[in-house]
């Protein structure tokens, strides 16, 4: 792979049309607009941001320790685990895993690792079929190229390109560009795929050495699919991703989806610690260059990335020059500083295509310094002769005339008196100067910046600013390494919580005296269901939950079960293999209805966290509301590939 042209590939991009920047950018800007508007409802999101960058602060510079603790746990919980030190043996593992079992029809949900390795068209060229079962990431497939985001594969397409993509790939109607129209072919194109799938196969957003537990956050519901019907799940995991503690995640979830999209959680929070009964397991930890990341002292904090994409969403640079044109598996600020981690020849533009302007920094839930890397990835372009020579003779000059306050105030003076002299025509000529070609050059001042600010001069002083501080810290409480807390609010009406964040998930709730209430309400509300299948005593279907594999369950209208527990703040509710009897139960339903005890509910995911049982529960999901997705132009989509709807029946156990 030759050099990136990061500079080339933006300008297609951007000079394709007046629509796909401006929408790209609209998308983003609005995807923080709701960042910044759930987090403020956090009061102590600071300070989750900050336990955040500890806690993986500590679990990277004790990383062997988890590492041996996660595999041991893991291995205890029946999972077999692999080692890979690189793409290449991540792939050969996950070939000879495949091919041991004779697969030849795999689906997988989104992972960035197995991106990186180039795994799908290492097993494509071997004559296994491979499935992107996230509605960004199969866009991305059908259309030959990369993801462009991080947790939205496709966001740089609009409803007119996917509408014409599917035509061609999957013989839609290239006329109908309804959002809601295309999820649901693309639905009814994969689902039949997962029933006869050989193997799944996962990534991770999280692992928790504690219990040997990974965790995959999905809003499709395709996870889930992808882990709870095939006999065989395979689940990439870069060794970066492990955390010490369950607990930790309650930090961790509490920031990812509301740093990623704006939203409290993903829809399904899913929770794998052992494989189910009848199936196997694996697991590939996976180096890939991390370790040699962890002593480069300047850039090993980017191991702390957690893959919400929030700096790309915030990003100038980003929003308006696309993913694709990083070239690369990871784009935006992230993919600049971790990207040349991989290979330096390759993506040696990369560093120079950013504004500095620090807001990636600024906004990273784990305090990873970006844009400072960014900068120190520059130096170490120039210093190893991997920039343009003219770009390194540029920078030569600058260097000198910035180190001197007389030659800069001297080429201030020249540079001034040019742009006042100097014919429009000739400053404004792209081809002496590509940067001019969409831009003009602001009128010139009569008065400099240096000018003004002789006029104006008052600096702070030593003491002044250390008078502020000690102000400011007074009444201030010193801070140790931190245990985290419950952050539990005293007087809280739970039960109020929940309804109002179970609404914003499209949650449909009732309080009902009986099961036979229940069942009139959604006899009303899916008269056509005529298949029902029930994971509760008290509530019968007409269809054995005891099936002998899980596909028999792809034609159940409605599946019911009762949740453990409820998490108020995120007005999700906590299932497991128990709650299901078959997990595809809560997956391959068309409509879930859920039986809550109103007394079940915990106020959030710190206090929720106490109550999972790992690892004698091998899986167990938070649910949030019915599948979801927003990759087709960011417009939000029900019933991606799990469940359309999702109905919850407040109803005490003791009625029972």
């Amino acid at each position: 792979m030759g050099k990136v042209n990061v500079e080339d590939n933006a300008r297609k991009f951007i000079k394709q049309d007046d629509i796909h920047e401006a929408q790209h950018d609209k998308n983003l800007y609005n995807t923080i607009i709701k960042r910044s508007k759930v987090s403020s409802e956090i009061p102590e999101w600071e300070e989750l941001r900050n336990l955040a960058s500890q806690i993986k602060e500590h679990a990277l510079t004790h990383l062997d320790h988890y590492i041996e603790q996660f595999a041991t746990k893991a291995e205890e919980n029946g999972i077999t685990v692999h080692f890979a030190k690189d793409a290449d043996e991540h792939n050969a593992i996950v070939f000879d895993i495949l091919n041991s079992h004779g697969a030849k029809r795999i689906i997988k949900s989104k992972s960035m690792l197995q991106e990186e390795c180039g795994m799908t068209p290492f097993l494509e060229e071997r004559g296994i079929d491979v499935l992107e079962t996230d509605l960004g990431e199969r866009i991305q497939q059908l259309s030959d190229e990369r993801p462009s985001h991080i947790v939205m594969p496709a966001i740089q397409k609009t409803t007119e390109d996917i509408a014409k993509l599917f035509a061609d790939k999957i013989g839609t109607d290239p006329n109908d560009d309804d959002p809601h129209s295309l999820a649901e072919a693309m639905r009814n194109n994969a689902r039949p795929k997962f029933l006869v799938a050989d193997a799944g196969m996962t990534g991770a957003n999280f692992a928790v050495a504690e219990t040997g537990t990974f965790v995959v956050c999905t809003n499709e519901g395709n996870a889930d699919l992808t882990a709870s019907i095939p006999p065989l799940h395979i689940a990439s995991i870069g060794i970066e991703k492990i955390l010490p503690k369950v607990e930790d995640l309650g930090v961790f979830i509490r920031l990812l989806s509301r740093s990623a999209l704006g939203t409290p959680a993903t829809q399904y929070t899913s929770h794998f610690s052992g494989p189910r009964e009848g199936s196997e397991m694996h697991i590939v930890l996976t180096d890939n260059g991390r370790s040699k990341r962890l002593s480069m002292d300047k850039f090993w904090h980017s191991l702390k990335c957690i893959r919400c994409g929030a700096c790309m969403n915030t990003c100038p640079v980003y929003r308006r020059s696309g993913g694709l044109s990083y070239g690369a598996t990871y784009s935006g600020p992230i993919g600049i500083i971790l990207d040349p981690t991989f290979d330096e020849d390759t993506y040696s533009e990369l560093p120079f295509h950013s504004s500095l302007c620090g807001s990636c920094t600024e906004i990273c839930p784990v305090h990873i310094n970006i844009s400072d890397q960014i900068i120190e990835w520059r130096k170490v372009m120039m210093h190893k002769n991997k920039t343009p020579f003219g770009r390194r003779l540029a920078f030569a000059a600058a260097d000198r005339m910035l180190g001197s306050a007389t030659a800069f105030k001297m080429m201030e003076k020249t540079t001034y008196n040019m742009l006042n002299i100097l014919p429009k025509s000739l400053l404004e000529n792209s081809t002496l100067d590509p940067w001019v070609e969409d831009r003009e050059l602001p009128d010139v001042k009569k008065e400099t910046f240096r000018d003004w600010y002789k006029k104006t001069e008052k600096t702070m002083t030593k003491e002044e600013l250390l008078s502020s501080v000690r102000t400011n810290l007074a009444n201030r409480e010193k801070v140790d390494y931190p245990a985290i807390p419950d952050y539990k609010k005293p007087g809280t009406d739970l039960k109020a919580v929940f309804e109002i964040n179970a609404k914003i998930a499209a949650v449909d709730f009732y309080d009902v005296a009986s099961v036979e209430e229940a069942q009139e309400i959604m006899r009303k509300k899916l008269p056509d269901a005529k298949v029902t299948c029930s994971a509760t005593p008290e509530w019968r279907g007409n269809k054995d939950i005891h099936v002998q594999k899980p596909a028999d369950l792809n034609d159940v209208g409605l599946g019911i079960f009762r949740a453990e527990f409820g998490v108020a703040e995120m007005g999700m509710v906590w299932v497991t293999e128990k709650s299901l009897v078959t997990n595809s139960l809560g997956y391959l339903s068309q409509h879930l209805a859920v039986l809550l005890d109103p007394e079940d509910l915990t106020e959030n995911m710190h206090t929720a966290y106490k109550r999972v049982d790992f690892p004698h529960s091998h899986y167990g999901c938070f649910v949030m509301g019915p599948s979801a997705t927003a990759d087709i132009s960011a417009v939000l989509v029900h019933g991606a590939q799990g469940a359309r709807t999702l109905t919850l029946f407040f109803l005490k156990k003791t009625v029972l």
